[in-house]
């Protein structure tokens, strides 16, 4: 229950849940592989890593099982003790982030699913050091999906937020995805932002290879 409890806190790697949970890294393994094998968690690791690659980041695959070990069993004595508007008030505070983390996991399926009018080999999320830069990871995609029939990849942000995304978003994406096309510089390369709450430009003015879509584009793009 620790290791759960801390996957949904966001303690994800190996070496994270040891320190929030205090057991043996040895333990944490052996409990990790339990769970795998019980399909309660799974991994994922940086686009264009392979399966040696050890700082994997472990999430919980149930939806419910996720909200219920992030904000109800840390709270279950203020919900005990009847203390509802101090909890909703401390799930408010962190929601936005949950929504976000969720909104990225949708968007990985819904982009494997053909949302955008093809279909990908993988979809995954990118992270890692680059250049001279040393210490934490401080360079992420939230998604890179990948055709090998078409040779195209598609670099991916997802804004869960109140406020419109503006075109510097997209400027970043652009200039983050030039690590990445260090390896795959003769592919056929897309961009698409999605936001919960549209943009702050024009978006049919954007170059052919740039989607942006709002919740309602998403919408659209599902019933079509």
């Amino acid at each position: 229950m620790l290791i759960l409890r801390s996957i949904a806190g966001g303690y994800r790697t190996v070496g994270e849940i040891n320190s929030y949970t205090n057991m043996d890294k040895s333990m944490v393994s052996k409990y990790i592989d339990i769970l795998l094998s019980l399909e309660l968690i799974s991994y994922e690791i940086p686009f264009g890593e392979t399966e040696k690659f050890r700082k994997r980041l472990y999430y919980i695959n149930d939806n419910y099982l996720k909200f219920w070990f992030r904000y109800i069993l840390p709270n279950r004595t203020g919900i005990e003790n009847s203390n509802y508007l101090e909890v909703a008030r401390k799930i408010e505070n962190d929601f936005s982030q949950f929504a976000g983390e969720q909104f990225e996991y949708l968007m990985r399926e819904l982009i494997m699913d053909g949302i955008l009018g093809r279909s990908f080999t993988t979809v995954s999320r990118w992270w890692g050091k680059v250049g001279n830069n040393t210490g934490k990871n401080i360079e992420e995609i939230d998604i890179v999906a990948y055709s090998d029939t078409r040779d195209e990849i598609l670099f991916c942000e997802c804004k869960w937020t109140n406020k419109k995304v503006s075109y510097k978003i997209i400027e970043e994406l652009i200039r983050k995805s030039k690590w990445l096309l260090n390896k795959y510089n003769n592919s056929k390369v897309s961009y698409a932002v999605f936001s919960k709450s549209g943009f702050d430009f024009n978006t049919d003015t954007l170059e052919k290879n740039i989607i942006a879509m709002d919740l309602k584009g998403i919408e659209n793009a599902l019933y079509k």
